[in-house]
């Protein structure tokens, strides 16, 4: 938790070079485990990283070009 609470800001700068955010980064710790800290494999499970990628629809003015019906 504490390395991605470190990076995260230097990750943001990089990805986000455009000055339009396009990426976001969330980090849970230990507040969302997807097993029990209790064992060694419940451990293990909860030292992950999840990637999701969140798109918003294209608006109808975005698609429109060479390929738009006639």
């Amino acid at each position: 938790y504490r390395l991605m609470v470190e990076k995260t800001p230097v990750l943001s700068r990089y990805y986000n070079i455009s000055g339009e955010p396009i990426i976001s980064f969330s980090g849970y710790g230990e507040d969302r485990p997807v097993e029990t800290n209790s064992t060694s494999l419940g451990r293990s499970s909860n030292r992950r990283t999840d990637i999701r990628i969140v798109m918003d629809s294209p608006k109808i003015a975005d698609i429109e070009g060479p390929f738009t019906a006639q």
